[in-house]
């Protein structure tokens, strides 16, 4: 009896300190964007233990506490009861975050402070408190950009340059090009899902040469949602006086390695017919995250855009002062359809030393019928002629990168190597016009 007791009284013991000395572990999550955060710090409160997120915010406590600090640069400090064994944390941005993770400089994930290029960002939060239907709502807000809204999502750029239609800024998609070397077109922002923004970063001046002669003026990256480590989704609509209507959705979850984003929006515009300004938008973007290991992974992306809008032509100055906006045109136009495929596998080799290997296919053209290529005949009033083309590329690419840190010199050491096939065509088919002399 007296060993039954004692083998019960031992492996109760046994069973209570290993169960005392069980750790904790968890995730830390930026409240606004879902993404993981690296770098934190989560201390236990009544003792000394602490413990670092890793790249992909999970951390590890070596024993149970009943209460925990987590702090990181960029985010309010945040104390909590800990209620499981296994923590989901979200940490709050404070209001300037200057630690913030960039990947601009060098198509790398790097800590805004240690780049040495002047970048801007407008983060998740501004994207978010902005409620912008247009991306000039949002990069305006830059210092020094100018975006003009031409209307219908239309626009020419200006960044620290006077207002013009010159190939001098380079518009990317998470570090790629979206439209092929020597194919510009100043409204190619009409083919960016802004619904699936998660920033903005853009370049201005001379160090975004670094990403070659189209970037003299400036660059901007465009950086689409990364999947949420938990299911989270939104939907929303708004309507306009003006005959504008919207619809907004996301869904995202992460399934044990793999996670998926599925983001766009659907916008539509009916306005009176005299006025010849009606448009359709139509954008989709789908991600996927496979994580292979804490050090290597697959990340894919794929954009679908179908863009079509009136051209509403030009006003002389006789309408302009009378305020007659009605379009002197009812049959121009601008149609858009692009396709997007990006694939990025990235190995950590150990902590000096990562090779990023991306292979992407680009399909696009922008097909119209231009107002601005109407000329009247000067021998008879009801004719006129003009022109409808069509701009399209499609390319195949890769881009291979390796950096190494040199820790003895603090140095980082890049070298790449890419390569872009893409055969353009453009075609334009001149048109006879009738005009009708009652307008």
């Amino acid at each position: 009896m007296n060993k039954r007791v004692c083998l019960t009284v031992l492996l109760f013991i046994v069973t209570s300190m290993a169960f005392s000395q069980k750790e904790l572990t968890g995730q830390v999550v930026d409240a606004v964007t879902n993404q993981p955060l690296q770098g934190a710090t989560v201390s236990a409160l009544h003792s000394k233990t602490n413990g670092i997120t890793n790249q992909n915010g999970t951390f590890s406590l070596p024993e149970k506490t009943d209460s925990i600090e987590i702090t990181s640069v960029g985010y309010r400090t945040l104390k909590l009861a800990v209620n499981e064994e296994k923590l989901l944390i979200l940490l709050s941005p404070t209001f300037g975050n200057l630690d913030e993770i960039i990947v601009s400089g060098n198509r790398e994930a790097q800590k805004r402070t240690d780049v040495p290029v002047a970048i801007d960002v407008i983060s998740k939060t501004q994207i978010n408190d902005t409620k912008a239907t247009r991306l000039d709502m949002l990069v305006n807000k830059v210092p020094g950009v100018y975006m003009v809204d031409l209307g219908n999502e239309q626009h020419s750029m200006a960044i620290r340059q006077p207002l013009g239609y010159n190939n001098l800024y380079l518009y990317l998609e998470d570090g790629i090009p979206i439209r092929t070397v020597g194919d510009f077109n100043h409204n190619a922002l009409v083919e960016i899902n802004q619904a699936s923004l998660q920033r903005i970063e853009v370049i201005k001046g001379p160090a975004s040469s670094l990403y070659g002669s189209e970037a003299v003026g400036g660059a901007m990256n465009f950086i689409t949602q990364s999947p949420s480590p938990f299911f989270s989704g939104k939907i929303q609509a708004e309507a306009g006086t003006r005959g504008y209507k919207r619809t907004d959705f996301n869904v995202s979850n992460t399934y044990k390695k793999l996670g998926i984003y599925v983001g766009g929006y659907y916008a539509d515009q009916d306005q009176n017919v005299e006025r010849h300004n009606d448009f359709n938008k139509a954008a989709f973007t789908l991600r996927a995250d496979y994580a292979f290991n804490d050090k290597s992974k697959l990340v894919t992306v794929a954009d679908y855009i179908n863009y079509k809008t009136d051209q509403t032509g030009g006003l002389d100055s006789a309408h302009f002062y009378d305020k007659s906006y009605n379009s002197l045109y009812r049959f121009t136009y601008r149609q858009v359809n692009s396709f997007r495929l990006r694939s990025t596998f990235s190995k950590k080799w150990n902590e000096s030393n990562n090779t990023n290997f991306t292979a992407f296919y680009r399909n696009s053209s922008i097909g119209q019928n231009p107002f601005y290529y109407i000329q009247n005949a000067a021998s008879d009033p009801t004719k006129a002629t003009g022109q409808i083309n069509d701009d399209a590329f499609h390319s195949y690419g890769t881009i291979i990168q390796h950096s190494k840190k040199i820790s003895s010199i603090n140095t980082n050491w890049i070298t790449g190597i890419s390569a872009d096939y893409s055969p353009a065509t453009y075609v334009a088919n001149f048109i006879n016009i009738d005009r009708d002399q009652n307008g």
